[in-house]
């Protein structure tokens, strides 16, 4: 598959997933999208700028994830055609985008990235490591976990978002057996899908709901999971119960199964490809 990459910017793990999948590619600048001659590619791709697609109906384009949070007209309104689809990350963003009217005419698609599950192996070792990881929640429901564990005699290590190299990270995984996770709403969530992709079980604190200027809506901090992933639970009245159910259970999870089914590099790959093969274009 021959994609025209417009690379202006895009978060570079969906960057990196993208160059993993074997496309050939030509990277460019948006600006310089007429200096191309677009019949020699199967698709153009661009995360994070529009195109006016109309001008380029032989052509077919994928945008996203990286437009805006919620759909604005001044974007959208350049790809309003039915050469061009917008990716979101996950279902519930797919949803939530869908709740707005000025996505009429716009074909929207859920398309993750690829977690690298041969450089995210199960690794063989004891594992006798815990973790914790927190990101961007009210500090006393740390506190609430932390405590649970010291309760349980329970050594442990926090990772603060934002605050942690990725290598020590991806280290202190190579022993662990669980995780917990206290995050906020994930539109994939791949710091959370690499503990999975290496086998780790993990137990989250959940959420079900967020807001953005005044408004709420549904969102989740697991967009990806099934009940092979480990366990989780919204309220803080459910730790005590969820987590001995998760221990006693902890053997029986196979969560870098289910990242191997839905987002290796060749899950993702194919749907990629399944969603540059659905957009019409002029012939």
């Amino acid at each position: 598959m021959k994609v025209l990459y417009l690379h202006d910017w895009n978060h570079p793990c969906n960057h990196e997933a993208l160059m993993s999948y074997g496309f050939e590619i030509t990277a460019i600048k948006r600006f310089d999208i007429d200096k191309i001659d677009l019949n020699e590619f199967d698709c153009v791709y661009s995360p994070s700028y529009p195109v006016k697609t109309s001008k380029y109906p032989h052509s077919k384009f994928i945008f996203g994830p990286h437009f805006s949070v919620f759909p604005e007209n001044n974007k959208l309104d350049f790809i309003r055609s039915s050469n061009a689809a917008y990716i979101v990350p996950s279902d519930w963003i797919l949803k939530l985008w869908n709740s707005f009217d000025n996505v009429h005419g716009i074909t929207l698609k859920t398309l993750p990235f690829a977690i690298n599950t041969d450089l995210h192996q199960n690794n063989q070792n004891e594992k006798t490591n815990i973790f914790v990881y927190f990101k961007e929640r009210n500090k006393k429901e740390l506190e609430y976990v932390e405590t649970f564990l010291k309760s349980k005699n329970l050594e442990y290590k926090v990772f603060h978002y934002g605050h942690y190299k990725q290598d020590d990270y991806i280290e202190y995984l190579k022993k662990s057996k669980f995780g917990i996770w206290i995050g906020c709403h994930e539109s994939q969530g791949f710091a959370l899908q690499i503990a999975l992709s290496r086998n780790i079980p993990l137990l989250v604190w959940d959420i079900n709901e967020s807001s953005y200027e005044n408004k709420r809506f549904f969102a989740t901090s697991i967009p990806y999971w099934n009940d092979s992933c480990g366990e989780f639970y919204i309220d803080v009245s459910e730790l005590e119960n969820k987590f001995e159910v998760f221990i006693s259970k902890l053997q029986t999870y196979c969560p870098r199964q289910y990242i191997i089914d839905n987002l290796s590099i060749n899950a993702c790959r194919k749907k990629f490809e399944d969603i540059a093969a659905d957009i019409r274009s002029v012939k």
